[in-house]
C-alpha cells in the first residue's frame, strides 16, 4: 500500500486552491421553551497534511455571525466560507467547524469572544495535529486516522469549553448559557477534495438538551459544498488607515468582501511569491521608512521588519537561475540599495548598488539570459541602468537616454527576445527605447498619447499583441497597442475616471484581460477586454484606497 502511494507521489503533484463553504443552515426544530436567543457564531479550522513528508499546516477562518434570534423553520443563508485552501492532490484535508452561542448583549463583545474561542480551539488542536501527522506511514487510508485524531481533539476542546471561559475572559451567567451549539469534522483523503467540487452535501444534527433557562440548541441541517478557486486576481491596496486591505475574484466572477491584512504603510505595497513555495509575501515601506513584509500564516498574519531607509516604494525580483528573492529600493541618499531572501529563510545584510535616482527603480530579466537588469530615472531625468551578471556582480552604470517625466516600465515584445522600455516624456506623451538581442539600445521612438501618469504594459492573452494603458489628460483610461508587424495603433479611449495609474491582470482560465484602477471616489473600479476584443462597461469593486492597487494571479501546479 505504501509503495502504491509513493508511486502516486512520484508523478508531478498537482496543486489546486479550494474553498469549503457552508451554504445554508436549516433550523428544523427549535427545542427551546421560547426562542434560541443571542447570536450564533461559526468558525472553521482547516488542516492540510502531507502523509509522506509528515508536514501539516492549520489555519482558522471566521468567526462569522450566522444568526440572531432563531425560530423553527428559519434558514440561515450563507455562504459562509473558509479562506482559500491550497492543497496537493496527495494531501489529506481536514475541515472542522464549530458553532457557538455567546450570551453578551453587545454584538461587538460577542465578536471578540468568538475570536477568543476560535484562537483557543486552534491552540489546542495544533499539537494534536503535529502528533497525528507524525503517525503517518504513507498509506492513503491513514488519512481517516488523521482526521479522527483531529475530530477527537475537537470533541475534547468543546467538552471543556465552558471550563476555560473565565480563562479566556468570557464571563458567563447561568450554566450553559454560553457554549457549543454544534460541531463536526470532515476528512478528505487524497483526491477526494477535488472529487467533492460542486457537489452539495449535508449533515443533520440533533444536539443535546441544554439548560432550559438559556434555551436548548436547535435540531439543524447543515448544507455544505466545495468549490475550486481559479486563483485570482487578488487585489491588495493601502487603505485610509494606512494598512493593507484585500479583495479577490471568486470563481463565479463575484468579488469577495474587503479583508484587512494589516501593517502600517507609507506607500503602495508590492507582492511576490517566495521561490520554491506557494507563500505570497507583501512588501512595503513602513511608517519608519524601512522595508516591512507581511504574509498569511496558520494563526493569522506574520509581519517582519526587514530594514533599510527608503525614499520610495520597493520592488521585488527573483534572481534568474536561483531561488533567491531580491528587493531593490531607493535609499535616503537616492541611490539603489538591496536585500535578498535566501532559500534558508534568512534576509541578507543591506547591499549598496549605486546610481543617483529621481524615482523608483524597476527590474527585468534580459530575454534569453540569466541577467537581471535595473532601470531608473536618474538625477538628469534620463534612463540609467545597472545589471547583475550571473556571477553575482553588478555592472557599472550605463546611460540609455531619453527625457522622463515619471518612472519607466519594461516589457518583453511577444515572440521576440527584445526588451522594450516605455516612459512618459517631458511633453507628456509616451516614448520608447528597446534593447536588441545584440545588446545595443535603439534610438528613441515617440508613440504618442497625452499621459497624466506612468503607463503600464500587458500582453493581450492568446495573441502576440503588446498593449499600453495609461491615464490621459481627461483622467480616463486610454490605450495604444503594438501589432505583431511592429506598428503601433491609433489611440483608443476605454473610459473611466481615474485618480491614479491603472494596473492589468489576466483572469485565470480565460483570455480576458482586466484593468483595475482607483476612481475619483478612491474605491477600486474595473473594465475588462473580452476575448472578442470589446471592452466591458465599468464595474465598481469597492474599498477606500490611499494609493494604487496591485493585482496578483497565482498558478495551479508545482
Amino acid at each position: 500500500m505504501r509503495e502504491q502511494f509513493l508511486q502516486l507521489r512520484k508523478r508531478k503533484t498537482q496543486m489546486a486552491t479550494y474553498i469549503f463553504r457552508i451554504d445554508q443552515v436549516d433550523i428544523n426544530f427549535q427545542k427551546a421553551d421560547s426562542e434560541h436567543s443571542d447570536d450564533d457564531w461559526l468558525s472553521f479550522v482547516v488542516t492540510v497534511g502531507d502523509p509522506v513528508t509528515k508536514n501539516a499546516r492549520t489555519f482558522s477562518s471566521g468567526p462569522f455571525n450566522i444568526g440572531r434570534t432563531i425560530h423553527t423553520g428559519d434558514k440561515l443563508i450563507g455562504p459562509f466560507t473558509t479562506d482559500p485552501i491550497t492543497a496537493a492532490d496527495s494531501d489529506v484535508v481536514v475541515i472542522s467547524y464549530l458553532v457557538t452561542n455567546l450570551g453578551s448583549s453587545k454584538f461587538e463583545d460577542q465578536f471578540a469572544q468568538a475570536v477568543k474561542v476560535t484562537d483557543h480551539v486552534v491552540g489546542v488542536l495544533a499539537p494534536i495535529v503535529g502528533a497525528a501527522v507524525g503517525l503517518f506511514v504513507g498509506s492513503p487510508g491513514e488519512g481517516l486516522k488523521f482526521g479522527q485524531a483531529i475530530a477527537k481533539g475537537l470533541d475534547t476542546v468543546v467538552s471543556t469549553l465552558s471550563d476555560v471561559f473565565d480563562f479566556l475572559g468570557i464571563h458567563i451567567g447561568p450554566a450553559n448559557c454560553n457554549g457549543e451549539v454544534l460541531h463536526d469534522t470532515l476528512t478528505y483523503q487524497p483526491n477526494e477534495l477535488q472529487q467533492a467540487v460542486n457537489r452539495q452535501a449535508s449533515r443533520h444534527y440533533t444536539t443535546p438538551q441544554t439548560n432550559k433557562r438559556c434555551g436548548r440548541d436547535p435540531e439543524s441541517t447543515v448544507s455544505f459544498s466545495v468549490v475550486m478557486v481559479l486563483p485570482g486576481p487578488e487585489l491588495y491596496y493601502r487603505g485610509t488607515d494606512n494598512s493593507v486591505w484585500s479583495r479577490w475574484r471568486n470563481p463565479d466572477g463575484h468579488w469577495s468582501d474587503e479583508k484587512q491584512i494589516g501593517g502600517m504603510l507609507s506607500g503602495d505595497p508590492i507582492a511576490a511569491v517566495v521561490p520554491g513555495t506557494n507563500l505570497l509575501k507583501l512588501f512595503y515601506r513602513g511608517a519608519d521608512n524601512s522595508v516591512w513584509s507581511i504574509w498569511r500564516r496558520s494563526n493569522g498574519t506574520g509581519e517582519q521588519r526587514i530594514g533599510g531607509v527608503l525614499n520610495g516604494d520597493p520592488i521585488a525580483a527573483v534572481v534568474p537561475g536561483t531561488n533567491i528573492l531580491q528587493l531593490f529600493y531607493r535609499g535616503a541618499d537616492n541611490s539603489i540599495w538591496s536585500r535578498w531572501y535566501n532559500p534558508d529563510g534568512h534576509w541578507s545584510d543591506e547591499q549598496h548598488i549605486g546610481g543617483r535616482l529621481n524615482g523608483d527603480p524597476i527590474a527585468a530579466v534580459v530575454p534569453g539570459t540569466n541577467i537581471l537588469q535595473l532601470f531608473y530615472r536618474g538625477a538628469d531625468n534620463s534612463i540609467w541602468s545597472r545589471w547583475r551578471t550571473p556571477d553575482g556582480h553588478w555592472s557599472d552604470e550605463q546611460q540609455i537616454g531619453g527625457r522622463l517625466n515619471g518612472d519607466p516600465i519594461a516589457a518583453v515584445v511577444p515572440g521576440t527576445n527584445i526588451l522594450q522600455l516605455f516612459y512618459r516624456g517631458v511633453d507628456n506623451s509616451i516614448w520608447s527605447r528597446w534593447r536588441n538581442p545584440n545588446g545595443h539600445w535603439s534610438d528613441e521612438q515617440q508613440i504618442g498619447g497625452r499621459v497624466n501618469g506612468d503607463p503600464i504594459a500587458a500582453v493581450v492573452p492568446g495573441t502576440n499583441i503588446l498593449q499600453l494603458f495609461y491615464r490621459s489628460a481627461d483622467n480616463s483610461v486610454w490605450s495604444r497597442w503594438r501589432n505583431p508587424d511592429g506598428h503601433w495603433s491609433d489611440e483608443q479611449k476605454i473610459g473611466g475616471v481615474l485618480n491614479g495609474d491603472p494596473i492589468a491582470a489576466v483572469v485565470p482560465g480565460t483570455n480576458i484581460l482586466q484593468l483595475f484602477y482607483r476612481g475619483v471616489d478612491n474605491s477600486v473600479w474595473s473594465r475588462w477586454r473580452r476575448a472578442d476584443g470589446n471592452w466591458s462597461g465599468e464595474q465598481h469593486i469597492g474599498g477606500v484606497l490611499k494609493g494604487d492597487p496591485i493585482a496578483v494571479v497565482r498558478g495551479h501546479s508545482a
